[in-house]
């Protein structure tokens, strides 16, 4: 018993005698698959994404995990800090905007 492969299904009103798909056509086809698919779109996620400031200090404490393993320790810190630094910066300035209001 063999399994045969499945082609995709092509949407042979679209083809043309020499059995290209016009670019106008390949769109409408697109359109219509996309609208049969998903609808009105996707929903957003719910899950709240971290911010560029806990990206930051989630990428240090990696780097210095890292270099407490002895990973390339002093190159590790080093990075690590200026990260940390950043984050910090960003806090800051976060917080200042938010205080301007």
């Amino acid at each position: 018993m063999s399994i045969k492969k499945q082609r995709p299904s092509i949407d042979h009103s679209t083809l043309s005698r020499s059995g290209c798909v016009s670019t106008r056509a390949r769109k409408a086809a697109l359109e219509r698959s996309r609208r049969l698919l998903f609808g009105n779109g996707l929903p957003l996620p719910s899950c709240k994404q971290p911010s560029e400031a806990e990206i930051l200090l989630h990428q240090a404490a990696e780097l210095r995990a890292l270099a407490a393993r002895g990973m390339r320790p002093r190159a590790h810190l080093k990075k690590a800090i200026e990260l940390e630094a950043e984050a910090a910066w960003r806090i800051i300035t976060r917080h200042a905007k938010e205080q301007a209001k």
